[in-house]
């Protein structure tokens, strides 16, 4: 299971920015480390995160795979401090979780929103409270969205809950299916000692 960390760093955005990416070029890895400010982050959790942050000053919530983000904390830590770059603290994701509703009145589109939301999960991503209804009613026609009635209608709703990185995919393929909405990403984490 690929386990994620966020770190919180204290100094101007603009030097955090620069950091990550020699960061990121000196190990010759893309995109192994992402900005909370990127994230599909639920408001109430970002704004917790944020109320806890903003007592000191300017701060960035960075997140990464777990050997990642640890490996640029502790290079924050020892290479940070010319830059006014300071590390507040590293915490890891225990869980992530957002909740998902779609409904079409078209059998194919049907198909790929119950494939993708529904049986082709990530690794360690469970789907709870998950609702799926489908009716048909033969004698009705239509499958545009303002026909009176229907010939078909499914509707499914559900939180998806597990690691980061697994979550973070099934946010993606919610907001690029048509027809399905996702809440923004609520996350769970502890601190972390680091090295």
């Amino acid at each position: 299971m690929n386990q994620w960390c966020e770190v919180v760093v204290e100094g101007p955005h603009d030097a955090v920015r620069g950091f990550v990416s020699g960061f990121e070029f000196a190990r010759d890895q893309r995109e192994q480390v992402v900005f909370g400010r990127d994230l599909p982050i639920a408001p109430a959790s970002l704004q917790e995160k944020l109320a806890r942050l903003l007592a000191g000053g300017s701060h960035t919530l960075l997140f990464g795979p777990r050997a990642v983000a640890l490996e640029l904390a502790r290079g924050l830590r020892e290479w940070g401090a010319p830059a006014g770059l300071s590390v507040t603290h590293v915490r890891e994701i225990r869980r992530a979780s957002f909740r998902f509703d779609g409904e079409t009145f078209n059998p194919e589109v049907a198909g790929r929103i119950h494939a993708a939301m529904v049986t082709s999960l990530p690794e360690a991503v469970a789907i709870a409270d998950l609702h799926e209804h489908e009716e048909t009613s033969p004698g009705a026609a239509g499958t545009e969205l303002y026909a009176p009635d229907h010939a078909f209608r499914y509707r499914v709703t559900g939180v998806c809950s597990g690691p980061l990185a697994g979550i973070l995919e099934m946010h993606r393929r919610a907001t690029d299916l048509q027809f399905v909405e996702a809440e923004g990403i609520g996350i769970e984490s502890s601190e972390v000692e680091c090295p």
